[in-house]
């Protein structure tokens, strides 16, 4: 780096033009052209001047980077500022505390503690939301991949809970007290000055006061105290209101498909007024937490008739839901059939799992039949299960049409009036009597255990 770059940058940093600079330097607009060309070089009194002028030393403008020079300076000017203002701040801290007599020392120990105990109750609540919020989000993905990624967000989130909650205490810290005290002399006060002060604290047996600013009084603190706390109630007012609006929406497409089951007749009638009154109460709940996050009145007369207006409607829906349904008849169309022929071995465990009915029919059978009834839409699986062993048959059901076609079942049994379980199947074993008590005895043995 020489002469000629540090000379343009300094110019340039100050917004002159050459015409300028040369009119400061008493020179031709030339010869400040010659100097920042390289094609010529200032005199020393010249060379000085720009030195006083720009406020670098002769050394820097002619060898260094009078860039980086000054970011040096500037970096350990800033670091040694961040230094002592962490001295003062220190020091104050300890003036302060000494000064004040017993009862003020425990005022302030347990107003920082109760600030430290508010924001820890309220970054819990919101990490428990998230929380919450974050499983549902992915509960699709692996047990374990979800808890290494858990792992790491509590983490994070505990390392800006810390950050933030340091912070905000300093800030209240330094807000509450720091800077509404002074410590003075007694002799440097007058009585008249004592006597208007409102908060004067003054240690026993001791040459120094604290004076409080009057403006800055506890009951000021107390009302920032509430607002905070207001501000926390209304950021979780926010979370119910959108979940709220979620509930709201799903009601919606609930009522829209109650229509799939018009037929049911009494039944959807109910279940239709049910639908229309949770949605009239859902909208009064977002209306009032709306109105109480952006802070306007609820208009709570008008609020309550509709409430209860609600509720009445409600009442009657699932009354008529109820009355509809005792026409509903209890059925499950058990019309798929599979059979298999198991051999017996003396420790077999046949394992079966859901909403099922189990038989043991005594016969002449050596090996072991099983024949299975279920419903349509379902396809049985008669094999190794879960703990994947030789001795161990399991028996379930899978579904094999999808929660599509499972949903289109649903509401063609409904409009029947049938009420049917899809899971349901009744399982049938076919073997002498030995085999039975051995199957019985293995089961107890094996599951008991």
């Amino acid at each position: 780096m020489n002469l000629s770059d540090n000379l343009k940058r300094l110019r340039k940093e100050n917004n002159l033009s050459q015409e300028e600079l040369a009119e400061k330097l008493g020179v031709s607009r030339q010869s400040v052209s010659k100097w920042e060309s390289n094609s010529a070089y200032p005199e020393m009194d010249k060379l000085i001047q720009i030195s006083n002028m720009f406020n670098v030393g002769i050394d820097e403008l002619l060898n260094k980077d009078v860039k980086e020079v000054r970011e040096k300076v500037e970096t350990k000017n800033t670091i040694n500022k961040y230094i002592d203002d962490f001295l003062i701040f220190m020091s104050k801290s300890i003036d302060m505390f000494l000064n004040m007599n017993f009862k003020q020392k425990i005022e302030f120990i347990i107003e920082e503690l109760f600030i430290a105990f508010i924001l820890f109750i309220g970054f819990n609540i919101i990490g428990s939301i998230l929380s919450a919020i974050y499983y549902d989000l992915f509960s699709f993905v692996n047990w374990n991949v979800i808890n290494v990624i858990k792992n790491i967000f509590d983490a994070i989130y505990l390392a800006i809970t810390i950050v933030f909650g340091v912070i905000i205490i300093l800030h209240i810290y330094k807000t509450r007290y720091l800077d509404y005290y002074e410590i003075v002399d007694k002799d440097d006060l007058k009585k008249s000055d004592l006597d208007n002060k409102k908060d004067n604290i003054i240690p026993d047996k001791r040459e120094k006061i604290i004076i409080r600013d009057p403006d800055h009084s506890s009951s000021r603190f107390i009302t920032g105290l509430l607002k905070m706390l207001l501000i926390m109630i209304k950021c979780f007012a926010a979370f119910l209101f959108v979940g709220g609006a979620f509930t709201l929406i799903g009601l919606v497409i609930c009522l829209v498909c109650s229509f799939l089951i018009a037929k049911t007749g009494l039944f959807f009638f109910g279940i239709l007024l049910s639908l229309i009154a949770s949605i009239s109460i859902a909208i009064i709940i977002l209306s009032v937490l709306f109105n109480f996050i952006i802070g306007h009145k609820n208009k709570f007369g008008l609020i309550f008739i509709i409430f209860i207006l609600s509720l009445l409607i409600l009442g009657s829906g699932i009354g008529c839901t109820s009355i509809g349904f005792t026409k509903f008849e209890f059925k499950n169309d058990l019309t798929q059939t599979k059979e298999e022929v198991i051999e017996m071995k003396e420790d077999l465990v046949i394992d079966y799992f859901g909403n099922q009915k189990v038989e043991y029919v005594e016969s002449d059978n050596d090996d072991v039949k099983i024949v299975v009834n279920y419903s349509e839409g379902r396809e049985c699986y008669i094999g190794k299960g879960h703990f994947d062993t030789d001795n161990i048959l399991h028996i379930n059901l899978i579904n094999n049409g999808g929660s599509f076609e499972d949903l289109k079942r649903q509401i063609d049994y409904l409009n029947k009036r049938i009420i049917s379980d899809s899971d349901y199947y009744e399982i049938h074993i076919y073997t002498n009597k030995e085999n039975i008590d051995k199957l019985n005895n293995n089961y107890s043995e094996f599951f008991n255990r």
